[in-house]
């Protein structure tokens, strides 16, 4: 099988491509939240240090989500086109 589109060849139409790029995207994000809950687990006992983190943490989410809303402002579907999701999920994985 030859893939043009990308050297790990994600599928050959655009709704396989989005789809392998969620699934990457959400492999990524159970890594980073499994590592945050093991964090927070070995500081159980330091108090203002998990206080801190979650704030930390909180604060990171709501600026990734208005970053997302920076690149992809709310439109119609249509406006971005069937790769939209893979930009998007890319983004958000890295």
């Amino acid at each position: 099988m030859v893939c043009l589109f990308t050297i790990r060849c994600f599928g050959q139409t655009q709704l396989e491509i989005n789809q392998r790029a969620y699934a990457v995207f959400l492999k990524s994000d159970r890594k980073l939240n499994s590592v945050y809950q093991a964090v927070l687990t070995k500081h159980k006992s330091d108090k203002e240090f998990t206080k801190n983190l979650r704030i930390a943490q909180s604060t990171w989410i709501r600026f990734r989500d208005a970053q997302m809303k920076v690149m992809y402002p709310d439109r119609n579907s249509t406006y971005y086109g069937s790769i939209q999701p893979l930009c998007w999920n890319t983004y958000l994985k890295n």
